[in-house]
C-alpha cells in the first residue's frame, strides 16, 4: 500500500461526516484528525508503506520514543486511527485499512483516584491574588468539582448553556456522542461565576460566547478566545504546583472521580450519578468511585460480631 498524504480537506470532510452523520462531538473528530495527521506524517517521513506492519511499528514508536506512552493511551490512538482509516477506505481513498489485524494493547482498569478534602481545600483556597486569571482559574476548578464535567465538555461550554440563580445553578452539557445532560450545582461556585462573568466582559468581544477564555491583554489586543483543553489542564497544573503536589498526582479526570465519589458518599444512588456523569451504563460509573467513607463505613466487621465471638 503506497504512502498517503493527510490534508486539511480530508480533516474537514471527516469532521463533517463524524459530526453530522454519526452525531459525535466536534472535539472528538478533531482528536481523530490530529492522530491521523501525526501517523500519516510519521509514516511518510519514515518512507514506510501503509500496512499492518507499519501501524504496529508506530505503536512501538509511541511506547519507546514518545515518552513511554501507556497501553491505555496507545489503545485509544489505535482506535482513533482505525476509525479514520475505515472512513478513508469507505471513501475510496485507501485500498484497505492498515489497522485491520493490529492487536489492541492490553491494559487493566486502575483503581479510581480522588482528591482528599485537604487537597480540595487547598485547590479552592482564595490566594488573595486580585487578578482576572486567579478569579477565572478558581471558578474553573470549582465548576469542575461541582459538575464532574469532562475537559472537552468544559472547553466547549458557552454562555447560553449555564444558568445562575441566587444560590444555585445548572449547566447544560453536551458530552460524548453529542449526548445532552443537565447538571445542577450550588455553593460558593455560584457567586464566583457571577463575579467572573462581570470581569470576563472586560476581555472578550461581544461575538465570543465561550464561558472561559484566555486572558492576555484586553479584548482589543487578541485576548478572549475560548480556553481549550491544554489551557484547562494548565489551570489545574498551576494549582497543583502551588500546593507542592507532583505533576502525576494532579489531573482533571481525578476531579471527575472526586465528584462521583463525593456524590456516592452523600447517598446519591449510583443510577442518578450515572446520568449526571453522562455514562451509558452503571458499570462505567462504578469505575469512577474511589475508596470512599461510605465504603469504609460498610466494609468492616461490625461490633455486634465481635460480641458474638466473646471479644
Amino acid at each position: 500500500m503506497s504512502q498517503f498524504l493527510w490534508t486539511a480537506e480530508h480533516a474537514k470532510a471527516f469532521t463533517e461526516w463524524h459530526v453530522i452523520t454519526k452525531g459525535c462531538s466536534t472535539s472528538a473528530a478533531e482528536k481523530y484528525c490530529r492522530i491521523a495527521r501525526i501517523f500519516f506524517a510519521w509514516a511518510a517521513d519514515a518512507g514506510l508503506p501503509l500496512t499492518r506492519d507499519t501501524v504496529e511499528t508506530w505503536m512501538k514508536h509511541l511506547h519507546l520514543e514518545c515518552g513511554n506512552r501507556s497501553n491505555a493511551t496507545r489503545a485509544s490512538r489505535l482506535s482513533s486511527l482505525r476509525s479514520v482509516c475505515k472512513w478513508l477506505v469507505d471513501k475510496g481513498l485507501l485500498p484497505a485499512n492498515p489497522c485491520d489485524g493490529v492487536p489492541t494493547p492490553k491494559f487493566s482498569n486502575k483503581a479510581a483516584q480522588k482528591f482528599s478534602p485537604a487537597e480540595l481545600m487547598a485547590l479552592f483556597a482564595d490566594t488573595g491574588e486580585q487578578t482576572a486569571i486567579a478569579l477565572r482559574d478558581r471558578a474553573i476548578l470549582m465548576l469542575f468539582y461541582a459538575t464532574g464535567m469532562r475537559r472537552h465538555e468544559m472547553s466547549g461550554l458557552t454562555l447560553d448553556r449555564i444558568t445562575l440563580a441566587t444560590r444555585t445553578g445548572r449547566v447544560h452539557i453536551i458530552g460524548k456522542g453529542s449526548k445532552h445532560r443537565v447538571v445542577p450545582f450550588e455553593g460558593p461556585v455560584v457567586p464566583l461565576l457571577k463575579t467572573w462573568l462581570i470581569v470576563r466582559a472586560q476581555f472578550v468581544a461581544n461575538d465570543v460566547d465561550s464561558l472561559f477564555v484566555a486572558l492576555h491583554g484586553n479584548r482589543h489586543s487578541g485576548s478572549g478566545r475560548g480556553l481549550g483543553n491544554v489551557g484547562l489542564h494548565n489551570v489545574l497544573k498551576r494549582a497543583g504546583s502551588r500546593m507542592g503536589l507532583p505533576e502525576h498526582a494532579v489531573f482533571l479526570h481525578k476531579m471527575r472521580s472526586t465528584y462521583a465519589t463525593d456524590l456516592y458518599d452523600a447517598g446519591i444512588p449510583i443510577g442518578e450519578i450515572r446520568i449526571l456523569m453522562g455514562h451509558a451504563s452503571e458499570t462505567t460509573t462504578w469505575r469512577y468511585i474511589a475508596i470512599s467513607e461510605r465504603h469504609l463505613q460498610k466494609a468492616r466487621i461490625p461490633a455486634s460480631r465481635w460480641k458474638q465471638l466473646g471479644c
